[in-house]
């Protein structure tokens, strides 16, 4: 990593490599499991939104969230952790509205012959 001034140690919670880890200034740095010393302190607040626990952010709060990876010494959670299978960062479980009964729809992206249609990915297609 780079020479900055202010570091910490930082413990990846899983036990897996977190890729990208963290992105900061337009580079990607993993994050091994376990501790890593020399983590830069002002890294700190991107690797702990970059890498939330699916399911744990709350609906309304958005800055309430379970982080998969924290500072030692400090009042963070190290606590060994895995990702949960939840497919998205919100949790719905108390959610009394609509949108607890949504589900999941597998759908890919516009394959090449709809990219190549002029109109027709964002639904006002030539006649």
């Amino acid at each position: 990593m780079a020479a900055f001034g202010d570091t910490v140690t930082i413990v990846n919670r899983t036990s897996e490599t977190l890729i990208p880890g963290v992105r900061f200034d337009g580079r990607e740095y993993p994050i091994p499991p376990g501790e890593s010393t020399g983590f830069p302190k002002a890294w700190v607040p991107y690797a702990k939104a970059q890498n939330k626990l699916m399911g744990s952010q709350h609906p309304f709060n958005p800055s309430q969230y379970v982080s998969l990876v924290g500072v030692k010494d400090t009042k963070d959670d190290c606590s060994p952790l895995s990702q949960s299978d939840e497919p998205q960062c919100l949790d719905r479980s108390g959610d009394k509205r609509r949108g607890r009964r949504s589900k999941v729809i597998e759908a890919d992206g516009p394959t090449p012959f709809d990219a190549q249609m002029p109109g027709a990915i964002d639904g006002f297609a030539s006649r």
